[in-house]
């Protein structure tokens, strides 16, 4: 099984060139092998989709030397997340851990209640997502009490 990891943002606004460094690394016997590192800086009146397209040819060079994983890790940067399926579609997209558990630490101090769901908006971005979900939280009563008649 081959894992490929997009590691990112360690250096935002901690150089003063304000660089993001991209790290490319790969699972070698249970430990992070880096295959490529890319310090990248997008100006803010640049053309739309640049990051994106920077990224994808990053990608494609170290996938040139070989590298097709089954699973990519990244954080929830949209401009990853379609670099990495543009560059390899069959591979399985996960977000990293260490990012999941950061936003939910930081979203639970903040002790407010999640954002409305508008399942169109989910269904629209995620074909799998049916359109007709609602959480529970959003339910009305009558949404939330269903009644079943056995024959």
């Amino acid at each position: 099984m081959t894992i490929f990891s997009i590691l990112t943002k360690y250096t935002v606004n901690t150089n003063r060139n304000h660089m993001e460094l991209f790290a490319g690394v790969s699972d070698m016997l249970g430990k992070g092998l880096l295959l490529s590192y890319l310090f990248l800086t997008i100006e803010v009146n640049a053309i739309p989709h640049t990051k994106q397209t920077v990224l994808i040819e990053w990608m494609r060079a170290i996938r040139s030397l070989g590298v097709d994983p089954e699973f990519v890790l990244s954080d929830k940067d949209q401009s990853e997340i379609n670099a990495l399926k543009h560059v390899w579609p069959q591979a399985k997209h996960q977000l990293c851990l260490w990012h999941i558990l950061r936003a939910l630490k930081r979203r639970l101090s903040q002790n407010e209640p999640p954002g409305s769901y508008n399942a169109l908006e989910a269904h629209n971005a995620f074909p799998d997502i049916e359109a007709s979900f609602v959480p529970l939280g959003q339910m009305s009563m009558n949404e939330k009490v269903r009644t079943v008649v056995l024959y």
